[in-house]
């Protein structure tokens, strides 16, 4: 057998959605023994036995109480691919690996809309799962690979519920809305830089939705992530007491309950 096989760590892999899959696929592919967890299996038992990388790749709305099953002596084997600002959660388990993942796929589509930067102890082999599937990633400093992530999270305050809020695709949202477009983003990006004690810049978020518009287009959104996406940005500035800072992202909200009524 090949030595290089036989050297490749075991993975633990929480989460079945396109996300999990497509990490799956690529461990698979680069040699891996591989195991997969739904959500109704007992991710605490499984880590008790498992020796190497546990990639957590749930939603974020699930990714708290996952945590929670990790011992924190286990932080160093944590691999972290959710979107979202999701600093507090992660603040329990130092050492982690951060993925910025930015592929997407749905049945046979797939498409990469930027290149994905992995930072931390797995940083490398994740890199090389993303990679299996002829798409960019790179490792990167841990800084660079933060400040990416919660620029995305910013992104992603448009490009998921505000879309489905406004009843529109991605590239509709850009040219016909613009400018609520921009203002989403712009107060995602200021309260997280108030609140984060960071810098996240209007800039860098603002190139990403520009940069994704051509192969992302056709997106309609959902309401997956919301409490950690524009709800968050609301809760951030009702407790800077300026509510008014985040207006547009206060406005999803508004729409989106008004829509599932």
């Amino acid at each position: 057998m090949n030595d290089d096989v036989i050297s490749k760590p075991a993975v633990l892999i929480a989460g079945m959605g396109e996300v999990g899959r497509r990490l799956r696929d690529g461990a698979l592919h680069q040699g891996h023994e591989v195991t997969t967890l739904g959500r109704r299996d007992d991710l605490a038992a499984a880590i008790g036995t498992h020796v190497g990388p546990i990639v957590l790749a749930m939603r974020e709305d699930d990714l708290g109480q996952a945590l929670t099953r990790v011992p924190t002596s286990r932080a160093n084997d944590l691999v972290i691919v959710q979107n979202g600002f999701i600093d507090s959660l992660l603040e329990t388990h130092p050492g982690h690996t951060r993925v910025v993942v930015w592929f997407t796929s749905k049945g046979e589509f797939f498409a990469s809309a930027r290149e994905s930067l992995a930072s931390g102890p797995h940083a490398e082999v994740c890199a090389s799962w993303i990679a299996a599937h002829e798409v960019p990633a790179r490792v990167e400093r841990v800084e660079v690979v933060l400040q990416e992530a919660r620029e995305k999270a910013a992104w992603s305050c448009l490009v998921g519920p505000a879309l489905a809020a406004h009843r529109c695709s991605y590239a509709q949202m850009f040219s016909e809305r613009r400018e609520d477009a921009q203002r989403i983003v712009y107060e995602a990006c200021d309260m997280a830089s108030r609140t984060l004690d960071a810098t996240v810049t209007r800039e860098g978020a603002w190139a990403m939705v520009e940069a994704c518009v051509g192969s992302l287009g056709w997106m309609r959104g959902g309401t997956k992530g919301l409490a950690f996406r524009n709800g968050c940005v609301v809760r951030w500035a009702e407790e800077l007491g300026d509510g008014m800072a985040a207006v547009m992202n206060g406005e999803v909200l508004r729409l989106l309950a008004q829509n599932e009524l």
